[in-house]
């Protein structure tokens, strides 16, 4: 049989909290993203032309 937790054992617990970003991470995450839909759109386009 497991041992039952206490109930404040549960509230001691605390989920890590939210680190920043560095500008530089963030900067180079968005310009994949961008990169990634003009590479998209662009073969879309050439999808539809044909």
């Amino acid at each position: 049989m497991r041992p039952t937790a206490a109930p404040g054992d549960a509230r001691e617990r605390r989920t890590a909290p939210w680190r920043e970003l560095p500008w530089l991470t963030l900067l180079l995450a968005v310009g994949i993203v961008a990169a990634l839909a003009f590479i998209a759109g662009v073969l879309v386009e050439q999808h539809h032309l044909k």
